[in-house]
């Protein structure tokens, strides 16, 4: 028995063999700013695909089931629901977890505070972006067009431009370095997502002044700050890019809602190659969970004037004249090792190897004051 396939089924089945199981129209490059010692990733979704149809950015919730009180990673979030990229959204209350401000969600209000001295971002239907001053009702957000609508910080660039420091000033954080998560949007509407590093050896963080200053820079025409600090995760299928900091590295933080773009998936072989991203996924984090039980390695170490103070693992650099050292005839390499706050240990590389250096030097703390013991050769 013979079976045809029509013109217009055979079209069919090309098309969903040649379609991808992940948008295309996504574009990651990673930089470093040298201003603030810190990596950044910038994150560019299209407007429109190739066939000029919307590239929709969508607002996803974790579970009300989950064990950690209606929060998941968002990691967790986009392989769950196999999107391509998905990032952090909203401030929270730490403790519920419940989001915290004015929300509206595919046109529904779900929250209203007229009195958090917080702006709320704006998503529209054909992914515009804007912002709306503290006190703002929801069915106002609702009668300019938008569809969605969140409450994180502040907003940094208005048609091109940076925002008034008055606006700034309204969110103390910005003028403290930490991990940033930002969305903002092109003249022709293209969406851009801007993630940064911080807290960590050789990555400083920045100020909401330094992300301005490299977004202008991009000539990006409008940014608002999402949630950052802990919360900050940017995902693009199954990859964690930026690095948490909860628990030195190893816990990637819960939060309750989160951005993301995706596509339905048509066939098995969508699935399979959505859970094969997320295994990739996998080792990686276990890759760098890994990096970080011995400690961060960057491509220069960082200097410090206190040996004593030490609490990230990993190898610094030290001038005579710093705290702790274990003479004072040499610069030092150190390295130190963190197992828990009362137990540590240093291991100290001269500079010089000369008669007064000392040779290899170790010290370790003492577990029951938690202080160093004095420095001893090996």
């Amino acid at each position: 028995m013979e079976t045809y396939t029509t013109e217009l089924q055979q079209e069919d089945v090309n098309t969903i063999l040649n379609n991808s199981a992940f948008i295309q129209d996504i574009k990651v490059v990673k930089e470093r700013d040298a201003t603030s010692g810190t990596d950044y990733w910038i994150t560019t979704v299209k407007n429109k695909d190739s066939d000029g149809n919307l590239i929709k950015l969508k607002r996803g919730f974790a579970p009300a089931t989950t064990e950690d009180n209606k929060a998941i990673s968002v990691r967790k979030f986009a392989n769950d629901n196999r999107v391509t990229f998905a990032v952090n959204a909203s401030i929270f209350n730490t403790t519920t977890k419940e989001i915290t401000g004015t929300h509206i969600f595919n046109s529904q209000i779900l929250n209203e505070n007229k009195t958090l001295q917080r702006y709320t971002l704006g998503i529209k239907a054909d992914n515009t972006l804007t912002y709306y001053n503290p006190g703002t009702s929801a069915q106002t957000m609702l009668a300019d067009g938008c569809v969605n609508a969140l409450t994180a910080f502040t907003p940094l660039i208005s048609n091109g431009v940076a925002v008034s420091q008055s606006i700034l000033d309204t969110n103390a954080n910005g003028s403290v370095r930490n991990p940033r998560q930002v969305i903002g949007q092109m003249a022709n509407k293209d969406l851009v997502f801007f993630t940064c590093e911080g807290r960590k050896p050789d990555q400083a963080g920045m100020l909401d002044k330094d992300v301005i200053r490299i977004l202008l820079a991009k000539n990006v025409q409008f940014a608002y700050m999402l949630d950052g600090g802990g919360s900050t995760e940017t995902v693009i299928r199954g990859h964690l890019m930026n690095t948490p900091i909860d628990d030195n590295g190893f816990t990637e933080r819960h939060v309750p809602d989160f951005l993301y773009f995706s596509k339905e998936m048509q066939i098995p072989r969508d699935i399979d190659l959505a859970n094969i991203h997320e295994d990739i996924g996998e080792v990686k984090k276990k890759l760098d969970d890994t990096a970080n039980s011995v400690g961060m390695f960057s491509r220069t170490v960082k200097v410090v004037k206190d040996l004593n103070s030490l609490e990230d693992s990993g190898i610094y650099w030290c001038d005579r004249y710093a705290a702790g050292v274990p003479n004072a005839n040499n610069s030092w390499a150190v390295l130190h090792i963190r197992h828990s706050d009362a137990n540590a240990m240093q291991l100290g590389i001269p500079y010089n190897q000369n008669t007064n250096s000392g040779g290899l030097q170790m010290r370790r703390t003492n577990a029951a004051t938690k202080e160093w013991y004095a420095w001893r050769p090996m």
